[in-house]
């Protein structure tokens, strides 16, 4: 099976007045193929207000489904040069993900270990590592409230009979504000947490 074009514009959610609407895609043309050993799809052109992705992603036909995307990211961010890639990769049963994106004083990682299908979620979740570095959501979407954020958070699967998981959190906002003003209204947060068996 084949569709060797698939394409839309510009989606996006609110009123057609004021510019009050939120654009999350301004273009997608993708392909995608099928044959007895696999699945894929290529993404040609994936852009948003903000990026210029491409990429592909392939998912085997025989357990335990062979998993392998990549996809890479150009933009801007408020005036500065954005460079990104995303990786899955591994098989349905173990997926393992990267995320980076990169420019000189903006930068993000993620990196996580997940087992969707295991019977719990102390072994569903091998681990989950997140750092960001002066990210402004407002940059990513207009309808998400400013800030400045540096963070660093961690989910591990806990050794604590009752408990799934262990996280930690530590996040500055250089930019806090009030609410009303959409803005984030905290400086500093700095938690430990946990998760319990049933995600509590």
């Amino acid at each position: 099976m084949f569709i060797d074009r698939f394409e839309t514009g510009r989606l996006s959610v609110g009123k057609k007045i004021f510019d009050k609407q939120t654009a999350y895609l301004d273009h997608l043309n993708a392909a995608y193929h099928y044959d007895q050993k696999e699945h894929r799809l290529d993404l040609k052109t994936l852009d948003t207000p903000w990026s210029n992705s491409t990429g592909s992603a392939v998912v085997g036909l025989e357990k335990p489904f062979a998993l392998n995307t990549t996809v890479q990211t150009k933009g801007e961010l408020e005036g500065e040069t954005i460079e990104g890639k995303a990786r899955l990769w591994g098989s349905l049963q173990d997926v393992q993900t990267e995320i980076l994106l990169d420019g000189d004083d903006v930068h993000l990682s993620a990196k996580s270990t997940v087992h969707p299908f295991a019977a719990s979620l102390d072994k569903m979740i091998g681990e989950v590592l997140i750092k960001g570095f002066n990210i402004n959501p407002t940059a990513f979407l207009p309808s998400l409230p400013k800030a400045n954020l540096t963070f660093d958070a961690t989910v591990v699967p806990s050794f604590t009979h009752g408990i799934a998981l262990d996280g930690s959190l530590d996040l500055e906002n250089k930019a806090a504000g009030f609410a009303d003003a959409k803005s984030i209204p905290v400086r500093n947060i700095l938690a430990d947490f946990t998760i319990n068996d049933n995600g509590w």
